[in-house]
């Protein structure tokens, strides 16, 4: 079928091609000019150049002779096209030096191109498509020769492109096929084949999903049919139609699309990377990291936070993100060694979700205790060890479970020294101030008089 078949369809026809890109066109006016008047030299008709609003350029042909080439620069999108081209390879002519330009003259680059639409057609193959499915609005006024009446929107007709007169054919019926009520509008559709249902053949079998048309307030029939514009439903065109989904969508679906074959693995669930509890010593974050693993009474036991005030902010590291929709407040921590009341953070997301941050008041957890945080429940998509033990022994610094002459050593020494907390000694800066000094060595001091310690459960 040559193009020009398409006069006996239609008044007009046009083929077209549209790359969009991820940043904006160039807009300098050399750059323009040039880039059209490299295009005109292969095409010398078009010679009507001119500009809309929104800084839109037009290169076309004029329209006088009902045949015509334009090309166009948008914001971000570059267009060409022929109206009525006497064959598909005359407008792919343009389109094939747009392409070529655009890289030297434009600075579109494979990384900006987010789509490339354009009609694909070879005419040696004849690979087109002959037949088209459609379904009608209830406002379109479109007369069925076969009926004299307007076509059905609940039902699917097909058309035969090659036959000129050839009028569209029910090929599915509403209420035959779908059970669905007279009336329905159908909205979106695609045929696919589908797992069969139970009890039906090992074999995948002709189905259709599709969606309906919100109720129009303007006519006297509910175009929903009773249905949910929200939602997607599929039939075997046995005369049931079911929901697709397990939930409705956020806005009535007025597009559907289907794949031949899974689209990528299914997501990986997240998991607990790393647990650790962060203060800041003067202008510098010292992490205390949480071992996940370890319980009970030990030892060693829970790790311990041995600072002033207990954990004021923990976080969370997973192996990808997450987002605030999969998690349900409070996450809470919970006291294990005697009642007490939960303490619950303030949750913020960090590095594109795949940090969750857990903040809390200073002093909101007990010296001397032992805690729990458990994801499992507030975020169920989690897998794998969800929890993490914790124990508040402020002064412990060496991490045993009781306050001893080693957590008063450490930053007496620091102190006589004038050493700074690094990596491994800021445990032993007790009062989070950046330097050991009388402070860290006169509250370890009274811990271990007092023989302070704490054993989890």
């Amino acid at each position: 079928m040559s193009a020009n078949s398409y006069s006996s369809l239609c008044d007009d026809f046009y083929v077209d091609m549209h790359v969009n890109t991820e940043l904006e066109l160039p807009r300098g006016r050399d750059t323009i000019l040039t880039f059209f008047e490299r295009i005109q030299k292969q095409f010398p008709q078009m010679g009507r150049f001119y500009r809309r609003d929104k800084n839109e350029y037009y290169l076309e042909e004029e329209h006088g002779v009902g045949q015509y080439r334009w090309v166009s620069l948008e914001g971000d999108r570059i267009g060409s096209g022929m109206v009525n081209p006497a064959s598909f390879q005359d407008a792919y002519d343009l389109d094939r030096l747009v392409l070529e330009l655009m890289p030297y003259m434009l600075g579109v680059t494979s990384l900006d191109v987010d789509s490339l639409d354009l009609t694909p057609y070879d005419e040696e193959e004849e690979h087109y498509c002959y037949y088209w499915l459609f379904t009608a609005d209830h406002e379109a006024t479109y007369i069925d020769p076969a009926t004299g009446q307007p076509l059905d929107p609940g039902d699917i007709y097909w058309v035969f492109t090659p036959i000129p007169s050839g009028a569209p054919t029910k090929l599915i019926d509403a209420q035959i096929h779908l059970g669905l009520p007279d009336g329905v509008d159908i909205d979106a559709f695609e045929m696919v084949l589908m797992r069969p249902p139970a009890g039906g053949p090992l074999v995948p079998v002709l189905a259709i999903v599709f969606s309906v048309d919100e109720d129009d307030p303007a006519t006297a029939i509910d175009e929903t049919g009773g249905l949910n514009p929200k939602m997607i439903y599929y039939s075997y065109l046995t005369g049931v139609s079911w929901p697709l989904l397990t939930a409705n969508m956020a806005d009535d679906v007025d597009a559907l699309t289907a794949w031949e074959e899974d689209i990528g693995p299914p997501p990986v669930p997240p998991v607990v990377l790393l647990w650790r509890s962060i203060r800041t010593h003067g202008t510098v974050d010292w992490p205390i990291v949480l071992d996940q693993t370890a319980t009970g009474a030990g030892p060693p036991g829970p790790t311990v936070e041995s600072r002033t005030l207990g954990p004021q902010k923990i976080e969370v590291h997973l192996n990808r993100s997450i987002t605030m929709a999969d998690i349900t407040l409070p996450i809470a921590a919970v006291r294990l060694d005697a009642a007490g009341p939960n303490v619950n953070a303030t949750v913020n997301l960090l590095a594109g979700g795949s940090i969750i941050e857990l903040t809390y008041a200073a002093g909101a957890f007990s010296d001397t205790a032992c805690y729990r945080i458990d994801l499992a429940v507030p975020i169920p998509i989690i897998a794998g060890d969800t929890d993490v033990d914790f124990r508040t022994c402020w002064g412990d610094g060496n991490n045993n479970g009781a306050v001893d002459i080693g957590d008063v050593g450490m930053p007496n020494a620091g102190w006589l020294n004038g050493w700074l907390p690094n990596a491994v000694t800021f445990r032993f800066d007790y009062n989070c101030n950046g330097s050991f000094d009388i402070g860290d060595v006169g509250f370890a001091n009274l811990g271990w008089r007092a023989a302070k310690s704490i054993t989890c459960p």
